[in-house]
């Protein structure tokens, strides 16, 4: 997501036409985020899901995780990830299943929400700009999935990008002085589909910038780069252990999963 970020830059500081509208667009955040009361660089694994319920029943394999249920802090030691409670949760819902090929799995916006937040902290600590994130948020809203996070641009590491792109983007800091210190909203915006046993974003996905949409078509394009490689910087990762999945939909603010067990 780092370099979908400096791609959408680029674009948006290279236009010519409606240049200050873009860039007023482009640096918009998010109401989510400008409500937080604290804008701390989020943690590397972010608040671990709720077990599903214990009288989850045999034909419905894992619900959703409610949003107002207390936990017990656990030590660090025992403290999984959102990634390996979910699969927990799959697992144990195949365990109580009496139809191993006809799984349903329930995804709640607060799950996503955890889930592809994780995914975000654990690229940008990869990547070594892990304190640039300032926030992150899922949503599910019209059929379709939002996910992104405000980043602040002056603790991106330039050193670590191409030098073409470091080199456009210090033209561009010195055109707009201020850009070195502005936030911007990065997301993916799109509905969830399945290859290859694989959930994706589908062909319409869009990626957006503050409050600009570009499809990942018209990045590939304007910047020259392959549609695969822009969509390869955003796809999403959501493995469900011994389930393949056989399809998604997204109904009111769930994401309904459809599957069998593996083995």
């Amino acid at each position: 997501m780092q370099r979908i970020l400096i791609v959408v830059l680029l674009i948006v500081g290279g236009a010519s036409a409606g240049l200050f509208y873009a860039w007023r667009q482009a640096t918009q955040l998010p109401s989510w985020y400008a409500e937080q009361s604290t804008t701390q660089p989020i943690a590397a694994e972010p608040s671990p899901l709720n077990n599903a319920p214990n009288d989850t029943p045999n034909d419905v394999a894992i619900a959703p995780s409610p949003s107002n249920r207390s936990q017990t802090p656990a030590s660090p030691q025992a403290v999984q990830s959102p990634q390996q409670q979910l699969e927990a949760r799959v697992a144990e819902g195949l365990q109580k299943t009496s139809d191993r090929k006809n799984v349903t799995v329930q995804l709640g916006q607060r799950d996503l929400n955890h889930l592809l937040g994780a995914e975000i902290a654990r690229k940008a600590k990869d990547s070594g700009f892990g304190s640039a994130v300032k926030g992150v948020n899922t949503t599910i809203q019209n059929g379709k999935i939002e996910s992104g996070a405000v980043v602040n641009l002056a603790e991106i590491p330039l050193e670590q990008l191409p030098s073409s792109e470091r080199d456009t983007l210090s033209k561009l800091v010195q055109s707009f002085p201020n850009l070195g210190n502005q936030q911007f909203y990065i997301g993916v915006e799109g509905k969830p589909i399945v290859k290859n046993g694989q959930v994706q974003w589908d062909d319409n996905t869009r990626v957006k910038l503050g409050n600009l949409s570009l499809t990942t078509a018209e990045i590939a394009e304007r910047f020259g780069v392959p549609e695969a490689e822009v969509r390869r910087q955003i796809e999403m990762r959501l493995r469900l252990g011994e389930l393949k999945v056989n399809d998604i939909e997204v109904v009111g603010d769930q994401a309904i999963i459809q599957g069998a067990a593996d083995r």
